[in-house]
């Protein structure tokens, strides 16, 4: 379940505090639905929710208004994608920072995908890069300019990517606990 609410108190554009009533709004998912992460992209219009089912891991993405306590009605996804091809979890999930119609999202099959929505028609989108690795990848994170990616998989190693998931570099480590 995602939940939305407005305290009693909020601040005018003046930093003085004025009265606001409480709203709580509640968009209620399936109950076999797992939320694994959740994150805002770079212009906080879209919230993404990578989430586990029975049918396999997805991204759900919403219009962040829609989740608003001044917006009457449900909520429902702009677009639900699927991340890899089988029943698989998700583990990881983040935004690019500058390009906010594409996020990168990993599952516990070894996929790792890129995908770019269609922002003049949210429930279209691209598939920008897919790929297989060796392991599984936990740990997913932007460049600032968000033309890389790097992602860290269960072993230690690091890949530093473009958007297309082509490896520009790789980096082991090891640990000694």
């Amino acid at each position: 379940m995602l939940v939305s609410f407005r305290s009693l108190t909020a601040q005018d554009a003046n930093n003085e505090v004025v009265n606001a009533s409480a709203k709580t709004k509640i968009t209620v998912l399936d109950s076999q639905v797992e939320i694994v992460c959740i994150g805002l992209n770079a212009d906080e219009s879209l919230l993404g929710a990578l989430v586990n089912n029975q049918q396999g891991c997805f991204v759900f993405v919403y219009d962040v208004l829609t989740l608003s306590v001044d917006i009457l009605g449900e909520a429902f996804p702009l677009t639900t994608i699927r991340i890899g091809n089988s029943i698989s979890k998700g583990l990881a999930f983040e935004w690019n920072p500058v390009s906010y119609d594409m996020f990168a999202a990993s599952d516990d099959e070894k996929t790792l995908s890129v995908c770019k929505i269609d922002l003049s028609n949210p429930s279209k989108f691209s598939i920008i890069g897919e790929k297989k690795l060796d392991t599984n990848i936990y740990e997913i994170s932007w460049s600032p300019k968000g033309k890389q990616l790097v992602a860290g998989d269960e072993s230690g190693k690091i890949f530093q990517m473009k958007p297309e998931l082509e490896v520009m570099a790789r980096f082991t480590y090891f640990h000694n606990f």
